[in-house]
């Protein structure tokens, strides 16, 4: 099978991971990939490749890499993007996409998604979102949605300011940690109302949470910043996604939920509130940043819907 690999060489330490990484990749793919890192030319050549046949498209970078070669896989037609096998290899920082359903393989460093022999399609959510000015967007997501804790963190650790600047001398993993510790020092929490339709009762949405919270998102894969996961067992191939808020806490338990989140079993409920359902809406106070895979923007109302076995994923 032919194989495009989306380079995307100003992610973070991508450039300089990729040259360790080129040589073991073809040879477990037992050919020459043609490595495309200009980003302009993306959609052409996914276009291109998905219209002539079974192909391979890797992208090749962090999460923020993958969130847009997915939104290119999904605006391709139904019967183009079911010619495509779509893997990722992880250049980036956090690369969470990579750790769910199950840990990927590994190329030195980096985690490698490329197996075509029992692919299998995996379900994405759908997030039309509302900008400040009012405008309506539609994008896909592969991890998760959410405003509060980890969007503010996110914009901390790629922005570089602070504590989460000078941590990054460290390397990521340092960073991470200390955009995390910033957050739970200094958090501001959000006033929002959360809907949704849950397996409780699937076919009417109904207001689950309204008041001031840290946290409100929707996921499908539970790692969400380094060692920090949700709680519960969702993962892509689920038949719902997961939905939580966290409300608003006092310093000593946001450092408690913070610890418990960096553990095994996850962000606990309580106190978080967790529900699975195939829908929900998130409306904001005032404008505030969202994360879409660790992609941040600014968003007043969000709208999130499960896409059951949208896209092929390799193993």
């Amino acid at each position: 099978m032919n194989t495009l690999v989306l380079l995307n060489r100003a992610s973070g330490m991508a450039a300089a991971r990729w040259s360790a990484v080129r040589g073991p990749l073809e040879r477990l793919l037992g050919a020459e990939p043609l490595v495309c890192d200009d980003t302009a030319r993306w959609a052409g050549l996914v276009s291109d490749w998905a219209g002539s046949g079974p192909c391979r498209v890797l992208s090749a970078g962090g999460d923020g890499t993958l969130h847009s070669v997915i939104n290119l896989l999904m605006r391709l037609p139904d019967t183009h993007r079911s010619n495509v096998c779509f893997g990722a290899i992880g250049l980036g920082s956090g690369n969470d996409f990579l750790k769910e359903p199950r840990p990927a393989a590994r190329i030195g460093s980096a985690a490698v998604r490329c197996r075509t022999e029992d692919a299998s399609p995996q379900n994405l959510l759908c997030v039309e979102h509302r900008d400040a000015a009012g405008q309506w967007r539609v994008e896909y997501a592969a991890t998760s949605c959410s405003v509060g804790l980890i969007a503010i963190g996110n914009d901390r650790f790629t922005r570089r300011r602070g504590l989460t600047g000078l941590c990054w001398r460290f390397g990521p993993g340092a960073a991470i940690a200390a955009a995390s510790l910033e957050v739970a020092l200094r958090p501001s929490a959000i006033g929002i109302r959360l809907a949704a339709a849950t397996g409780a009762d699937p076919g009417q949405a109904r207001e689950l949470f309204a008041g001031r919270a840290l946290l409100a998102g929707a996921y499908l894969n539970r790692h969400f910043a380094g060692g920090l996961t949700y709680g519960g067992s969702i993962d892509p191939c689920s038949p719902a996604m997961g939905i939580t808020v966290l409300p608003e806490l006092g310093l000593v338990r946001r450092l408690a939920v913070l610890h418990a989140a960096s553990s095994p079993t996850g962000l606990p409920a309580p106190p978080a509130a967790c529900w699975q359902g195939e829908d929900c809406s998130i409306i904001l106070d005032e404008p505030g940043p969202m994360e879409m895979d660790g992609e941040v923007m600014t968003a007043r109302e969000i709208r999130v819907r499960l896409v059951r076995e949208a896209l092929r994923m390799c193993r």
